[in-house]
């Protein structure tokens, strides 16, 4: 099998400046909203976080400044070998959830 990269198509991903962006908006928004928890409704301050991280979420995904989006439609598009990618943290911490609960 010859490996070969797929062609690019008009769409275009987000570029690395506006995910972290989107992330810097959300988890700005998160923290106020930790930070003021002792209130039972959201204050101006989140309301204006909020509307700032759905804004910039809604213009990153309008008009993607990066590179060209590839579809890996056929086998021969994915260069390299396989490599097992498992989060053993992650299982670690489900599987002690779950005994948890069991006792």
């Amino acid at each position: 099998m010859v490996q070969q990269l797929p062609e690019a198509t008009a769409e275009r991903r987000p570029s690395w400046y506006q995910r972290s962006l989107r992330w810097l908006a959300w988890l700005g928004f998160l923290a106020a909203a930790v930070l003021n928890s002792q209130q039972a409704s959201f204050g101006a301050v989140e309301l204006l976080l909020l509307a700032v991280a759905i804004g910039i979420s809604i213009w990153c995904v309008a008009s993607p400044l990066g590179g060209p989006k590839l579809d890996l439609t056929q086998p021969r598009h994915v260069l390299g070998e396989f490599v097992s990618r498992t989060n053993w943290a992650l299982v670690l911490i489900v599987a002690g959830t779950f005994t948890a609960r069991r006792r």
